[in-house]
């Protein structure tokens, strides 16, 4: 922003508007800051707030995976027949699971109903869905995951209710454990 238009916007305004380097400096920790300083054509629309939030000091969430009472785990099964492109997309988003537990939303997440999530992952015109529930503030368990047609089918959805209220019963017994 040029100084003479800086003089024409009401005194408050001027004095907290910052120049996107300046920006950046300030707030070196905020990811979504740093991200919308460092486009060239950053052009500011809004002069009304600056959030900043230091993500180092929201707790992660722990992603946990479901285990049936036989051993076997859904997610796992299924995650190994994809190509390696499609679980590294899938990796990301349990690795932003993690990072955001009950804050992640759309496009990377929604809601479905009975405590069900989805995690959404698109490659290639295919639409994978990881199902999950949360457990407790700070527990996030994925229940297993599917190709989408249309929308999420109704009895995939009563799997993972299932799932849910089995592992609410006994979570060590349905929490998978690496060997």
């Amino acid at each position: 922003m040029n100084p003479a238009a800086m003089k024409r916007l009401p005194a408050p305004v001027a004095r907290e508007f910052l120049h996107p380097d300046a920006l950046a400096d300030r707030h070196r920790d905020c990811d979504v800051i740093c991200g919308l300083a460092a486009r060239k054509s950053f052009t500011p629309t809004c002069n009304f707030a600056i959030l900043r939030i230091n993500w180092g000091l929201v707790p992660k969430t722990r992603v946990a995976i479901y285990r049936e009472e036989d051993g076997s785990c859904p997610f796992l099964e299924w995650f190994d027949e994809w190509p390696a492109k499609v679980q590294d997309k899938c990796y990301l988003r349990l690795e932003r699971l993690r990072e955001m537990g009950h804050e992640l939303r759309r496009p990377e997440a929604d809601f479905l109903r009975d405590g069900i999530y989805e995690l959404r992952v698109s490659l290639g015109g295919i639409h994978h869905r990881i199902l999950y529930f949360f457990h407790g503030a700070m527990a996030a368990v994925i229940s297993h995951g599917l190709v989408k047609e249309r929308m999420v089918p109704s009895k995939e959805i009563d799997h993972a209710v299932e799932r849910k209220k089995r592992f609410e019963a006994n979570p060590v017994k349905h929490t998978y454990e690496e060997a």
